[in-house]
């Protein structure tokens, strides 16, 4: 018997590194991942887990179910909304009682408040709920009651939810004065349930619902209350279309309810009160296109505006707001009758972006504002030139004025001391308001300054350019990231930004991946989320077949690989921070926006198939020796699922890690039960020179998260082939 011993594996946080040889994985690295990353969704603690799933920002499909080619947004000033939300976030994630300093026990329940527990409120063996303190609300306007289901159920269980809305101001009762919406869920498998429920004022249904199984997924319930109508909505689903209600006056108090008698799986995550106002505030309203529609966000919702051919519906549209209006630089390839156009939300109008004076550029691709020029770039027959306004007006073109001295004349690269570039300008990036950087397809330049008052262009790289002209995002410290045709590079804020030669950050980790992208057949998009801290890097093919994404961890500066079910791949993205969401919008392929929230188990209802790989290493410590995977414990994350894994084994490291031999299968237990989440010692006595250890989900594909694992490891002797 030969000597034994344990082993830690760390978690390998730096991500996937395909650089080193195998026999020498870099510490905290992996040889494999995908849909993993390394913050939990359960509490974002740094172990490795599964990558928050999508879901609908806004339930509508846009362009009869197009793909989304433009994603962007406006503020305005005007009447806007007014938002209250509980998250239910206790500290350390700790079991405890939801406070008192906001909720009140619901008399008509004659029960406790419920348990919050890793920002979720849940019953807890006997039916639950709270009710709001007095929250002023404008009743003579639209308002809406939220609260985010999630249908966290094992087979023979159910969700029960309630909404209580309209009660007495002093003292609320929803079963004799006001109105409750019942939701019942149904377990039927672990990836479907069915539905029903109802409405009831004063007591007395008003109406029913019910259906066949829907896909099981987190969905917000909606309760829209205008005047004596009440709508109810779950998700993308209409469970009540306005159905009157009593009449209730000065009755504006709210609550939930959780579960019936015995039932432990009821729970929600979000709780929200959405007012309409007259007042005037600063709003930002989502805006998107698809098959030639634009479309605006108005409460939640997407309504189209404008002539339904307004925009072009076969190309990647890029927009940039200037005071409370968008500028889209709508162009075609085929099609010169697509000109750029203007947005008013104020208005409510699309129309053509036409100058006063001069001429706007048609045909461009590229489109942003710089010291309060409107910029435009990527002109299909002159690709190396580039045009900018006049200073502080959008719709003056007229480059004349400069050579009688006009220093806020409009200007382009035909006519500026700063001169063209001579290369296809392919993106357009104001680094701040001193700097404009030009990214052509493989080089990189910088405008400092004004170029009517001496501003001057000059060549940060003649190797490095940018793709394409929505492969770059910029980090909240001023870090400008993209994507060249050598990889990812960064332009460091602290190292000067624009006077600093770009740094690569992917050929170091991944030499092979996101190297030479054929823009021709793929589609770039690039985003920070200010959410989760990295960058989305998209790489969404044109024509057909599943493509592989990145995640770029910013803090690590580690590459998680990415996959998307075919119809939900990513078309556009845009960062929004609105009172309803803040982060990354996505704009896919089947003509809905979604977003990533760790609340969401799935994408959009697609279950994700994810794994990380642990390993590989030498099983007998030495290059010489051959050994055996006695033992394996693993703890997993006991507030999320269960996992399963396989002790992977072979001759050599590289064996392991491309064309493995599957030594032992077996399922992990995450403990929700018992609240532990240490699993039972697994003895899989698997034999080689090399093992890895690969764990990934659950037969239910719920997220899942290691919290610790550690091995024993015997020495064979020498290896034999």
């Amino acid at each position: 018997m030969g000597k034994v011993r344990v082993v830690e594996l760390s978690p390998p946080l730096a991500g996937v590194n395909k650089r080193a040889a195998f026999q020498n994985q870099e510490p905290y690295t992996t040889p494999s991942a995908l849909n993993v990353r390394p913050n939990d969704v359960g509490s974002r603690r740094n172990r490795i887990g599964t990558r928050p799933g999508t879901g609908k920002a806004y339930q509508e499909q846009l362009g009869s179910g197009n793909p989304i080619r433009l994603l962007s947004s406006v503020s305005i000033v005007g009447a806007g909304e007014g938002t209250w939300t509980e998250t239910f976030q206790t500290a350390d994630n700790s079991l405890s009682i939801l406070s008192s300093q906001v909720w009140e026990v619901p008399t008509f329940l004659d029960t406790a408040l419920p348990y919050v527990q890793n920002k979720f409120v849940f019953a807890h063996g006997f039916p639950s709920g709270a009710v709001r303190d007095a929250y002023a609300v404008d009743a003579t306007n639209p308002y809406y009651v939220e609260t985010s289901v999630w249908p966290n159920m094992a087979s023979g269980q159910t969700n029960k939810i309630r909404i209580y809305a309209r009660m007495n101001d002093v003292t609320p009762n929803a079963t004799t004065s006001g109105i409750v919406v019942r939701l019942t869920l149904t377990y039927v498998t672990s990836a479907t349930l069915t539905y029903s429920g109802s409405l009831s004022s004063n007591g007395v249904s008003v109406g029913t619902f019910s259906t066949a199984t829907v896909n099981n997924k987190a969905r917000t319930l909606t309760v829209k209350i205008d005047g004596d109508n009440v709508t109810v909505t779950w998700g993308e689903i209409a469970l009540l279309g306005a159905t009157a209600v009593d009449s209730h006056t000065g009755q504006t108090r709210v609550g939930f309810g959780l579960g019936d008698t015995d039932d432990y799986e009821s729970c929600i995550n979000m709780f929200r009160i959405r007012t309409e106002e007259t007042t005037t505030t600063r709003r930002t309203i989502v805006v998107a296109s698809s098959n030639g529609q634009l479309y605006k966000e108005d409460s939640q919702v997407m309504t189209a505006v404008g002539a339904s051919n307004a925009l072009d519906a076969t190309y990647p549209l890029m927009a940039a707001e200037r005071t409370q209006k968008l500028y889209i630089a709508n162009y075609s390839v085929t099609d010169a009758a697509l000109v750029p156009k203007i947005y008013d939300p104020a208005a409510g109008t699309v129309s053509t972006w036409t100058a006063t004076t001069g001429t706007v550029p048609t045909r461009c691709k590229l489109v942003c504002r710089y010291r309060d020029r409107m910029v435009l770039a990527g002109d299909i027959a002159n690709p190396q030139l580039w045009y900018m306004s006049r200073l502080g007006n959008p719709l003056d073109w007229d480059y004349g004025q400069l050579s009688a001295g006009d220093t806020g004349s409009a200007i382009s690269s035909a006519n500026a001391d700063a001169g063209a570039i001579g290369e296809e300008i392919t993106c357009l990036v104001p680094f701040s308001d001193d700097y404009l950087v030009f990214g052509c397809t493989d080089s990189l330049w910088v405008l400092r300054g004004d170029p009517a008052y001496g501003g001057q262009l000059d060549s940060l790289s003649r190797n490095v350019g940018i793709v394409s002209g929505f492969a770059h995002c910029t980090t909240p410290t001023g870090d400008m990231v993209f994507l060249s045709k050598d990889g990812v590079y960064m332009l460091s804020s602290s190292a000067g930004g624009a006077v600093s030669y770009p740094q690569s950050i992917s050929r170091e980790l991944i030499p092979d991946e996101l190297l030479n992208v054929d823009t021709t057949n793929v589609h770039v998009t690039m985003a920070y989320d200010v959410e989760f801290r990295g960058v989305h890097i998209m790489l969404t093919s044109t024509k057909s077949g599943q493509a592989m994404h990145y995640w770029l961890d910013w803090e690590n500066k580690s590459f998680w690989p990415v996959q998307y079910p075919y119809t939900q791949e990513p078309m556009a993205l845009h960062f929004v921070a609105t009172p309803f969401v803040r982060g990354v919008l996505v704009g896919c392929r089947d003509g809905y926006i979604r977003r990533h929230d760790n609340i969401y188990t799935s994408d959009d209802g697609t279950a994700i198939s994810s794994h990380c790989v642990f390993g590989p290493f030498r099983t007998g410590g030495s290059n010489y020796s051959d050994g055996m995977v006695l033992e394996m414990a693993c703890a997993l994350d006991s507030t999320l699922n269960d996992a399963a894994y396989i002790v992977q084994t072979g001759e050599t490291a590289q064996q392991v890690a491309l064309s493995p031999t599957s030594a032992r299968t077996g399922t992990l237990d995450s403990g929700t039960a018992s609240g532990h989440g240490l699993n039972k010692t697994i003895r899989p006595r698997a034999r080689g020179g090399a093992a890895a250890i690969k764990i990934y989900q659950g037969t239910d594909n719920l997220p899942w998260a290691v919290e610790q694992l550690t091995i024993t490891l015997e020495s064979w002797g020498k290896q034999r082939l």
